[in-house]
């Protein structure tokens, strides 16, 4: 029988013929009657959708899932990137280094220093500004007042008065002290007896030339006697001599090779360079300053040309070369980003020298002026980060050590809240983040920490969506997806209570699949297509992942069966809203075979039955008629039904077929 009727969605039927309302007829036999009186009740599927996602569903929400998983990991590594960025952002606004205790126990002591140490700092290092101002024309500390121009004697006796600061001076002042006064005064003793060491090596060679010489002379026949030769006392009286000559003057060459260390104006020299750099690489800058002024004044009149080997061995001698680690008094952050470089490079000049270490003061002194209006004006975490940078390149300067006590107790504290937020940073712990972060903007101290606010709010709720979509994947089987996003989720916040819950969720409805996979099979072997239809979503990723290459189509088949069975209901209740029975007869009657016996077809049978008993009747006449060779006694009973549902293109078309059949016999 062929079927009237397109694909019916949101129940409008398009070709249905228009049909008048019959009176109640009696029963086809077989067939129970409808009640009288009662309206036909349409099936419930009026305006909604017959079609539901399957395979084809499945197979893009796999595709859509690959591309997830592919901007998951763009993703997570723009996370770690991101994160990398703020942890840097932190160490750069306020020298707060990540790692545990790589704040150094030295630099909180720096910061707590007691307050009477501070003053006697005050008082020593403005004993060396004095001597800095009464050696240096260009001093930095001069602070462009007039002066009476350099006066080295009475910085020397200024510099008898930092013995009085042992603390402060680490004996510096003495051991300066003895340079000056090596490089200033000569040693006669030795001096004399080098000279005199010359004249008797110079008179040892001649003695040895003169034996020499007799002893040829002695050995050495003439004309008057032909057989002259020396005698074995005379010989051995020369060897003993020239013996005697040879240790004299290896004793005197060894005396003079000790003498050269001790006594020689140029070693002196070296030995007050030398110093003058070590002070220099502890980054005693003043100090150095200093040791050049004694150095450049003193009655000597030193070398002014730096000698190489005044420089420590192995040390790179170009520029840029790094001073040697470990001299650090108050510790180094552990974060190589955090640690500006302090590069010395290889000075030829005392004058040189002096213009370097000039520089590196003035660069302290504006460090600590930016430092003082930081403070005023609230900028802590700046200020911080320029005490760190200070602390590392000018550690031994006045500009440093002279910090008051309230300006470290105000550094000491921002930085703990700094270290408190690098940690929770690290330790991805957002809601502290935020309060740590509010608590500084309530006290103006949150300058630069926005970005960071931001970020420690848009975390958890973009780990949740993660977490939400690994549910989405772990439902169409994408397990591989949906591990890489939990793995995502827990990466962004692996403190979030909401985030965890879901993602144990997710593992927990994994655990599930296979007991799922056991109930399609039952379904499928049963040949349950409308459980099948109803859990098509729940099915179809599972029918897909099976293992049985066959269950995918037994699975599509029995979607399509159930399809059917809708599609004809969906035809009825357009029919039936219009009272065209007999249009709702034909439908039922056209579906497949197998499905005739779906119990909500024979309900709908039963049910429109007693509305076009005559055309039921003459219908299934035609049909037995048609199917027995009985072509015009069916035409007949087809004309009959054609009466009852005038307009149906189904029967005419019928009419016509079996008509043409009949005039061609």
């Amino acid at each position: 029988m062929m079927m009237c009727g397109l694909f019916i969605v949101a129940g409008m039927p398009e070709c249905a013929a228009q049909g008048g309302l019959n009176p109640p007829q009696p029963a086809i036999p077989g067939i129970p009657a409808a009640p009288v009186g009662l309206p036909a009740s349409p099936s419930g599927l009026y305006n909604q959708p017959v079609i539901v996602g399957s395979f084809e569903k499945v197979e893009a929400d796999r595709q859509r899932f690959l591309e997830e998983m592919a901007k998951t990991e763009r993703e997570s590594l723009a996370f770690r990137e991101q994160m990398v960025a703020l942890q840097a952002e932190l160490a750069k606004s306020s020298g707060a280094v990540l790692l545990p205790g790589s704040v150094p126990t030295d630099y909180r002591t720096f910061l707590s220093q007691n307050e009477g140490n501070i003053e006697r700092g005050k008082q020593y290092y403005a004993l060396l500004k004095s001597i800095v101002n009464d050696l240096t024309a260009e001093s930095p500390y001069a602070g462009g007042t007039s002066r009476e121009g350099t006066n080295p004697a009475r910085a020397v006796n200024t510099l008898l008065k930092l013995d009085s600061y042992p603390d402060e001076d680490d004996g510096i002042a003495r051991t300066l002290r003895a340079h000056v006064a090596a490089l200033s005064q000569s040693v006669t003793n030795d001096r004399t007896r080098s000279m005199l060491i010359e004249r008797v090596l110079v008179q040892t060679a001649e003695e040895r030339k003169r034996l020499k010489w007799n002893f040829q002379m002695s050995n050495t026949p003439t004309t008057m006697n032909p057989n002259k030769r020396a005698t074995a006392a005379e010989e051995a009286s020369y060897m003993q001599n020239l013996k005697n000559l040879e240790e004299t003057e290896a004793q005197l060459k060894a005396e003079r090779l000790t003498l050269a260390h001790m006594v020689t104006e140029a070693k002196r020299q070296l030995q007050f360079q030398q110093y003058i750099v070590e002070l220099t690489f502890q980054q005693r800058y003043i100090h150095a300053l200093i040791a050049c002024g004694f150095y450049r004044s003193s009655p000597a009149k030193g070398n002014m040309k730096m000698e190489q080997g005044a420089w420590p061995t192995g040390r790179d001698k170009g520029p840029g070369a790094q001073p040697p680690t470990g001299n650090n008094p108050f510790g180094t952050p552990s974060a190589d980003s955090l640690n500006p470089k302090m590069e010395i490079p290889f000075i030829a000049t005392i004058s040189g020298m002096e213009a370097f270490l000039t520089n590196r003061i003035r660069d302290a002194i504006r460090d600590r002026e930016a430092m003082d209006n930081m403070l005023k004006e609230g900028q802590i975490n700046d200020a911080e980060a320029l005490l760190r940078k200070m602390v590392l390149t000018a550690k031994y300067q006045p500009e440093l050590n002279t910090i008051p006590y309230a300006s470290r107790q105000r550094v000491l504290g921002n930085g703990g809240d700094m270290r408190e937020l690098s940690s929770a940073l690290a330790a991805k712990n957002y809601p502290e983040l935020t309060r740590l972060v509010t608590k500084m903007e309530r006290s103006g101290r949150a300058a630069g920490l926005q970005n960071v606010k931001a970020f420690a709010v848009e975390q958890p709720s973009k780990a949740l969506y993660l977490a939400k979509q690994a549910e989405v994947a772990m439902k169409v089987g994408e397990r591989k997806a949906a591990q890489s996003m939990m793995d995502a989720a827990k990466e962004r916040a692996p403190l979030d209570p909401e985030v965890n819950a879901k993602i144990d969720q997710v593992l927990s409805s994994s655990l599930s699949i296979s007991k799922q996979g056991d109930e399609l099979k039952r379904i499928v072997d049963a040949g349950d297509y409308k459980t099948a239809y109803d859990r098509a979503s729940e099915f179809a990723p599972l029918a897909v992942m099976d293992s049985d290459k066959t269950l995918k189509d037994r699975f599509d088949k029995l979607i399509e069966r159930e399809k059917n069975v809708r599609t004809a209901l969906e035809k009825c209740d357009g029919f039936e809203r219009r009272s065209s029975y007999p249009d709702v007869w034909l439908t039922l009657c056209g579906v497949e075979p197998g499905l005739a016996e779906d119990v909500r077809l024979v309900k709908r049978k039963n049910g429109i039955a007693g509305k076009c008993a005559r055309f039921i009747a003459a219908h299934e006449k035609a049909v037995e008629h048609e199917h027995n060779g009985g072509e015009s006694l069916a035409l007949a009973w087809y004309l009959s039904a054609l009466t009852e549902a005038p307009g149906n293109a189904e029967l005419e078309d019928r009419v016509k077929q079996l008509g043409t059949k009949i005039l061609n016999q």
